[in-house]
């Protein structure tokens, strides 16, 4: 299991995410015809920690999602809910131990093309094996 399934793992666990979006929780793209609201994740840096004595034995991460929601309220709640899920939190996810997750940004965004309110937030956090 990779850092991004145990994040999903996580998420989906989240009961009160989860009664907002179900399983619908998806890597960068949204499938066609897709029921909202849902989310995206992205990768955006995994790179290792180093200390003065060598490898810290530590990644640290950066992953951007974007809520997809059918009106700018429904979108700005599921966004609201999810920084509450992850900010502040030291956790399991699958078979790593995140710690310090925070949320380093969040933005708002509309997807014009498909008609949906897309806000964007950044988390970052720490990991080991």
């Amino acid at each position: 299991m990779d850092i991004e399934e145990g994040l999903v793992i996580f998420l989906k666990l989240s009961e009160e995410l989860h009664s907002l979006v179900g399983d619908r929780i998806y890597p960068m793209v949204i499938p066609q015809n897709v029921v909202t609201p849902c989310l995206t994740y992205q990768l955006v840096s995994d790179a290792p920690e180093m200390s003065h004595s060598g490898n810290a034995n530590l990644q640290r991460v950066r992953f951007q999602f974007r809520i997809w929601g059918n009106g700018y309220a429904q979108a700005k709640h599921v966004a609201k809910v999810l920084k509450n899920t992850l900010h502040g939190k030291s956790v399991s996810m699958g078979d790593f131990k995140a710690t310090g997750i925070k949320v380093i940004n969040v933005f708002d965004d509309i997807q014009e093309t498909v008609g949906l309110f897309t806000p964007l937030l950044e988390i970052t956090f720490w990991y080991g094996g």
